[in-house]
């Protein structure tokens, strides 16, 4: 495990007037968990110039399904690393425009 990698704090939500239309339609939030994140990945992948399935970011992330007056507003807060981590050899690669996103 490297302690030294860089992370950043990522929130995923999505507009009031989309979130009531998804309530009345019985959305399950869940699904968000796995877009956001291959979101995330997908765009440091093209900041960093990563190709190959062995590398991977770390990401850390869950899912709160309501805002703080507990009204229905699924939205995903993910703490994600800044680089990619060579799960066959354990090389770093950096993305170096990870800032803009």
């Amino acid at each position: 495990m490297n302690t030294e990698l860089e992370h950043t704090h990522v929130t995923f939500t999505i507009p009031g007037t989309i979130a009531k239309l998804l309530f009345e339609r019985k959305y399950e939030p869940l699904q968000m968990m796995s877009l956001t994140t291959s979101l995330y990945k997908s765009l440091l992948c093209s900041s960093a110039k990563v190709k190959g399935k062995e590398y991977h970011p770390g990401i850390l992330a869950t899912l709160h399904k309501s805002g703080n007056s507990l009204n229905y507003n699924p939205h995903v807060h993910m703490i994600a690393t800044k680089e990619f981590v060579n799960t066959l050899t354990g090389e770093i690669i950096d993305a170096p425009n990870c800032n803009r996103m």
